[in-house]
């Protein structure tokens, strides 16, 4: 039930997934749309949008202000992304904005697994 990023150290697997369970609660989200987003299908929904902004803040991707840390970002792509596929993705996602910060992160995480031939959802 967390959003796993394929090919990461087990230590960063295991801290996704603790993440997502505190987000779960915290955000009080249906455990059923998590699975959905596991699956790729990222519902457009105020809940999944604040799961998604709070797991990626706890990792520290994101800022309260709905900016995102780029470094950070980058060194948590998937290890079998190609640093073209990774630019491309930090050019094209990195740089939508939604109407809040957890818009924002629904925005760049849906653009994300659209864009990535590497699933990032697996830990979730």
């Amino acid at each position: 039930m967390s959003i796993v990023i394929s090919q990461v150290n087990s230590n960063d697997v295991e801290k996704i997934k603790e993440i997502s369970k505190e987000c779960i609660k915290t955000v009080g989200v249906d455990v059923a749309l998590v699975r959905r987003i596991k699956d790729g299908d990222i519902a457009d929904d105020p809940k999944v949008k604040e799961f998604i902004s709070c797991v990626l803040k706890k990792l520290g991707m994101q800022g309260d202000d709905g900016s995102f840390n780029n470094d950070v970002i980058k060194s948590k792509m998937p290890k079998g992304l190609s640093e073209t596929e990774k630019q491309d993705i930090m050019d094209n996602c990195l740089t939508l904005k939604g109407s809040s910060a957890d818009d924002t992160a629904w925005k760049v995480y849906k653009c994300y697994r659209e864009k990535s031939r590497l699933n990032f959802a697996g830990s979730l």
